[in-house]
């Protein structure tokens, strides 16, 4: 029931914010009483920390779930970034704003402190791609994914607003991921993008 209640929780945040959605609305949309509702969450403040949290955790699952791929270093890159550019696709600026204001702890911890975890998978790859000679050896990892970091996540909501994002985003992963590689990951790349359709 609880992960029932979180999947319809995240979708009506999603759509329509964290701070107009009320437990009605939840318990409603799914059919049930709100007292029903409330045996699972005590509150909306630990229902949108769980929300959030689960959201969060979907997104290093998935992460993960790449890493165990052995692609080279180019896809790998390629499908992370696809990730991190969804999940903010997926959560309008609106809604993240609603969740900054209204619950600043819960948009602290389920969202500010996983940041470095994010640039640490991108690190990860940056290394690993130098040392397979996909990515140019000079570069600074660490900077590189910092970044790149920056680019997905302010990219997301300018492009979304101004340039009609759907449009976009595989040229804004491979246009970054270009910059960085080394003719054989160039190639890489182009395979990459094949595959990926």
């Amino acid at each position: 029931m609880r992960d029932l209640i979180i999947s319809t929780a995240v979708k009506l945040f999603v759509k329509f914010g964290y701070k107009s959605v009320t437990m009605d609305d939840i318990a409603n949309q799914m059919c049930i009483s709100k007292k029903t509702l409330y045996k699972s969450y005590r509150s909306k403040e630990k229902l949108v920390e769980e929300a959030a949290c689960s959201v969060k955790d979907d997104l290093f699952i998935k992460i993960k779930d790449i890493l165990t791929w052995n692609y080279d270093p180019v896809r790998e890159n390629l499908e992370i970034q696809k990730l991190i550019i969804g999940i903010y696709k997926y959560i309008p600026p609106a809604s993240r704003f609603e969740l900054m204001k209204y619950y600043p702890e819960t948009y602290f911890k389920e969202i500010i402190k996983q940041h470095p975890k994010l640039i640490g998978y991108l690190r990860q790859n940056i290394e690993k791609g130098i040392v397979m000679g996909f990515y140019l050896s000079d570069l600074d990892a660490t900077y590189c994914a910092k970044l790149t970091f920056m680019l997905l996540t302010a990219s997301v909501d300018n492009l979304k607003s101004d340039y009609g994002f759907s449009q976009y985003p595989e040229k804004i992963i491979a246009y970054n991921i270009r910059a960085i590689a080394t003719e054989k990951g160039r190639e890489a790349l182009i395979f990459a993008e094949i595959l990926s359709g």
